[in-house]
């Protein structure tokens, strides 16, 4: 999967994003300890994304 951190992503960035399905995990969750073992579980929240941005 990719991750992306809003933190470090501009305004294009947020436009050109094309995926049909976004998926959230608070950084709370994702930095938490026992998260970089790989059968560690994250809540992970479906979302849609919309910038109003025309191109």
């Amino acid at each position: 999967m990719n991750v992306w951190f809003d933190s470090e992503m501009g305004y294009m960035d947020w436009f050109r994003l094309n995926f049909k399905q976004y998926y959230i995990i608070y950084q709370d969750e994702y930095l938490v300890k026992g998260s970089l073992d790989p059968d560690h579980l994250f809540t992970a929240y479906e979302v849609k994304i919309h910038t109003g941005g025309v191109e």
